[in-house]
């Protein structure tokens, strides 16, 4: 459990910190060169590679939590109740699915820009730092709650 809580935060803090990263970038380079048709077109490049990135690293992290999940915890070696294991490996990559399925959803009505993270950002109170980390955040908490409620399910009843 150690190691998925290391993994996850560092793949929380790497897709943070690069869409602020690239913000401060495109922000600058809008600044200082707003009459160059060109240096308009390099900033609209890197607010969309910020949007896009977020959108691929949100998925990725969806489908590593599946992954580890199911390795070090649905795993028949290790899992006392083989059947709801079982249940909660296909719940898991269930949840990877719909959550990658409603990252690009999102992303397709909002938008892959500034403004669409903001938008994301401001469903959760914030900004567009807030929305980028919403679309990592989101994809890990969702597989991990499908896989468990899977689980659960299955043990329960």
């Amino acid at each position: 459990m150690k190691n998925i809580l290391i993994i996850s935060s560092l793949v929380v803090s790497m897709s943070v910190m690069a869409p602020a990263y690239a913000e401060s970038v495109s922000s600058g380079v809008a600044a200082g060169s707003a009459a160059g048709s060109a240096a308009a077109e390099g900033t609209a490049l890197a607010v969309g590679a910020v949007g896009t990135s977020a959108v691929l690293v949100g998925i990725a992290a969806g489908a590593g939590t599946a992954y580890l999940v199911n390795e070090h915890r649905f795993a028949d070696e290790i899992c006392e109740y083989k059947e709801a294991c079982k249940t909660a490996r296909i719940g898991s990559y269930t949840g990877a699915g719909i959550s990658a399925a409603g990252v690009l959803a999102t992303v397709a009505v909002t938008g892959a820009d500034m403004a669409g993270l903001a938008a994301i950002g401001g469903a959760v109170g914030s900004g567009a730092l807030a929305g980028a980390a919403t679309l990592v955040a989101a994809p890990i908490i969702v597989t991990a709650a499908v896989g468990y409620g899977a689980y659960w399910v299955c043990r329960t009843f």
